[in-house]
């Protein structure tokens, strides 16, 4: 079993790199976009399954097609020939972030508009005080973050947000990196990988 190892890409204007990540999308991806009836998240869900294929033949150069299927939970995984690897999606309006890894074990990760006035004033805070956002203090990033841990590490368990947001935060944090970009804020939730084996890179088009 070699060592677990992240690579994660965004992509914070979908409209703008649309055109580019299409060329990656299957007409399986459109298929399936075809069951939104919303315009935004047809083409969140086809911009971050090109996202995922663009990463894939990015970090793993092959003929092979890339597969994007889910476990029975809902949480997707990805299959290149016979080698099934993890990945993670996660889109958030006009951005979408997504994460991969060779090995099974299960990662996750978070985008979110930040909303400064939003993070200054929301009961989020004072509700959960004695779980994720004890100590938290009155930085909005910093509050904003708390949240991408919390949403990411629902999505490494497939569990239940509001059963994270009541969980101690020090070993939540100890075990994620984050980050912004532009008006966007992330968090990977990476507890079988060292954050030094976590890559972020944003989409190149000119690839």
């Amino acid at each position: 079993m070699y060592p677990m190892a992240i690579i994660a890409s965004y992509c914070i204007d979908i409209a703008a790199q649309f055109k580019f990540l299409a060329r990656f999308n299957s007409s399986e991806d459109h298929v399936q976009a075809q069951h939104y009836t919303n315009s935004q998240r047809r083409q969140q869900f086809l911009a971050a399954r090109a996202l995922l294929r663009w990463l894939v033949q990015r970090r793993i150069p092959s003929d092979l097609p890339v597969q994007i299927l889910k476990y029975a939970n809902g949480a997707p995984y990805l299959l290149l020939g016979e080698q099934a690897m993890s990945c993670s999606i996660s889109h958030t309006d006009n951005a979408v972030l997504v994460g991969m890894s060779t090995c099974a074990e299960h990662f996750g990760v978070d985008i979110e508009r930040f909303d400064q006035r939003r993070w200054q004033n929301t009961p989020v805070i004072a509700k959960y005080q004695h779980g994720m956002m004890g100590g938290v203090g009155a930085e909005s990033l910093a509050r904003a973050q708390r949240w991408n841990v919390a949403e990411a590490v629902v999505k490494a368990e497939q569990g239940k947000l509001l059963e994270v947001l009541q969980r101690q935060p020090a070993p939540l944090l100890a075990q994620a990196s984050l980050g912004q970009v532009g008006v966007y804020c992330y968090a990977i939730y990476h507890p079988d990988c060292p954050a030094t084996d976590v890559n972020v890179v944003p989409v190149a088009t000119t690839d």
